[in-house]
């Protein structure tokens, strides 16, 4: 049986919670690991809210993971913003 990995911590629920739909919808299992403390008063999220994944998915997630922060951070830098 695989274990569980952590493959981001986000300081807010919005931002964990659509990378897990992301996961989610390109085939991965994922959970969040203390996302109701970081919803009520992020501050109590105590190191973070979790995103987590199958250890035979990790690769994969951290894939997704680092292409969408990447386009993310081209988005900022273009004139878009």
């Amino acid at each position: 049986m695989d274990k569980l990995i952590t493959v981001g911590t986000y300081s807010d629920y919005f931002s964990a919670n659509t990378m897990l739909q992301v996961l989610q919808e390109s085939g991965i299992q994922a959970r969040l690991l203390n996302e109701n403390s970081g919803t009520m008063l992020p501050s109590m999220a105590v190191g973070g809210i979790k995103l987590q994944v199958l250890e035979g998915d990790e690769a994969t997630a951290r894939e997704i993971i680092s292409r969408l922060e990447s386009e993310a951070d081209d988005a900022q830098q273009s004139d878009a913003f």
